[in-house]
């Protein structure tokens, strides 16, 4: 029988432990890869070619529940990122399925923006885009 448990997840952005608490009811992480693995050309004769993208970039979107501290943690990182020369808001980012095999580990991960904010009358949550240059992926099962 298999189990699954979005409890068994570890997110950690630069030293900042973002657990199920402040992860938001729904789907709380979304990983995109930007670039395609290969690129397919064609051509006037009918030949192909494929290019290899070697380390193709991602975008981790981490939904945390707009009460939860953690997104002033975040916020401070990225308001530091924007005031700092120099990349100081570049920081190792890692998630891992503790009952599976998904991981992500990623050196040079940062915010690529404030989240779009909304007030209404339940919580909502706060999207925050991690841009991922060229992370090691595994797609594990859980």
């Amino acid at each position: 029988m298999q189990v699954y448990s979005a409890a068994e997840f570890t997110c950690n952005l630069g030293g900042i432990e973002i657990d199920q608490s402040a992860l938001g009811p729904d789907d709380f992480l979304k990983l995109t890869q930007n670039d395609k693995a290969y690129k397919l050309r064609s051509g006037i004769g009918g030949g192909k070619t494929r290019s290899q993208t070697k380390k193709p970039s991602y975008t981790l979107t981490i939904k945390v529940r707009q009460t939860d501290p953690v997104n002033t943690s975040l916020s401070f990182l990225h308001n530091l990122d924007k005031q700092t020369p120099g990349g100081a808001g570049i920081v190792p980012l890692y998630v891992k399925d503790r009952l599976g095999n998904l991981a992500v580990v990623e050196t040079e991960a940062f915010i690529d923006g404030d989240p779009e904010m909304t007030a209404g009358a339940e919580e909502g949550d706060l999207e925050w885009s991690v841009i991922l240059p060229s992370p090691d992926v595994v797609m594990g099962g859980h």
